[in-house]
């Protein structure tokens, strides 16, 4: 059932067919307390016959004001769902001017005012979620159309039959670049889905986690060697239950971020401690760092704090990892400054229960 049937089926729901009903009946009484103060009042002077006339009138009167002001209330509640229902998530119920009063006066309780609190915090949460959607359609949409208009670019170079060889290697190498980043792209977006649907194709299990680092480190060897970076390990023995094959993605995209903003010859830290129920995995550089509003977005989809783009990226690295390591009940964190560089912290808990 998607949301617009949802909606649609709240507004007829029985909780408020139940909530009218009993207003109406909460009214009556209330029209029979003023009833009873207008009886004792013309007891005094007139006969009972034209008593119990005046109280009926003035009974019925406030019983059809009261439930039509309520009435009111709830064919506005009703058609803000519909609003809602419709994709309009700008919509907002005051409950100080239409419901919120009418119900205290006859409730003296604070259900519709909490009803109205939900209602309005569900649009406004739904009003979040379609921006990021359509962030998200924004941020994939370029991302796929920047390597595809290079790659159709220099395709087109390649059909000169009077292109020099030193040339044509040289597109050749760029459009493979482009290539594996069509590649690499589709694959983390396929990853990030099925870490936010929980849809994971594996199952949790024991492993050494100071092995999968070091092997993970070992996997990145040239790059790190590239830049002549001076290793700093510490690694505790520890057993781990959990996602073996989506944590060791977790170290892959930390440990390439930190020998990516590393400086030549700069020092890459991994420590691995266990303490009061707690696994922490530290990874630090002393790089380019990275500023403070920056740090606040590090983990958003598709965002890069390297604006100017001269490390290649596609902002979804550090996305999946924090998800990830969401789905194993765990946090990471990032404390960086400009020009001394970048600590990230991933805890776990030392127990897990195998899936």
């Amino acid at each position: 059932m998607n949301i617009k049937q949802r909606l649609l089926k709240a507004i007829h729901a029985p909780s408020i067919r139940s909530l009218f009903v009993f207003s109406v009946f909460a009214i009556q009484l209330v029209s029979c307390s003023v009833t009873a103060l207008v009886v004792w009042y013309f007891n005094m002077l007139r006969s009972p016959a034209e008593v119990i006339l005046i109280c009926l009138f003035i009974g019925n009167i406030l019983t059809a004001l009261l439930s039509r002001r309520f009435t009111n209330s709830l064919t506005q509640l009703s058609k803000s769902l519909e609003e809602v229902a419709k994709g309009n998530f700008k919509v907002q119920l005051k409950p100080k001017k239409n419901i919120n009063h009418i119900m205290r006066a006859v409730f003296h309780t604070s259900e519709v005012e909490q009803m109205v609190e939900s209602f309005n915090t569900m649009a406004e949460e739904l009003r979040h979620n379609e921006y990021l959607r359509k962030d998200f359609v924004r941020n994939v949409s370029h991302e796929f159309k920047t390597p595809i208009t290079s790659i159709q670019g220099f395709t087109k170079l390649l059909s000169d039959e009077n292109l020099p060889r030193d040339e044509f290697l040289r597109y050749t190498e760029i459009i493979i670049e482009e290539t594996e980043r069509l590649a690499n792209l589709s694959n983390n977006l396929l990853k990030m889905s099925q870490v936010e649907n929980r849809t994971i194709p594996e199952q949790k299990s024991s492993f050494s986690l100071d092995e999968q680092l070091r092997r993970t480190l070992l996997m990145l060897e040239r790059s790190w060697e590239d830049k002549e970076l001076i290793l700093e390990l510490e690694l505790d023995e520890i057993q781990y239950i959990g996602y073996r094959d989506l944590l060791q993605e977790v170290w892959i995209n930390l440990l390439n971020n930190a020998i990516k903003f590393s400086n030549q010859g700069g020092t890459l830290g991994i420590f691995l401690q266990q303490s009061r129920g707690n696994i922490q995995v530290t990874i630090s550089d002393n790089g380019v760092g990275i500023s403070e509003s920056a740090q606040k977005r590090i983990f958003e989809q598709f965002y890069q704090a390297d604006e100017s783009r001269t490390h290649h990226g596609n902002g979804l690295g550090l996305a999946i990892a924090k998800r990830i390591v969401d789905l194993s009940n765990g946090t990471i964190s990032v404390e960086s400054q400009l020009g001394k560089g970048t600590v990230f912290t991933v805890c776990l808990p030392a127990t897990s229960e195998k899936a």
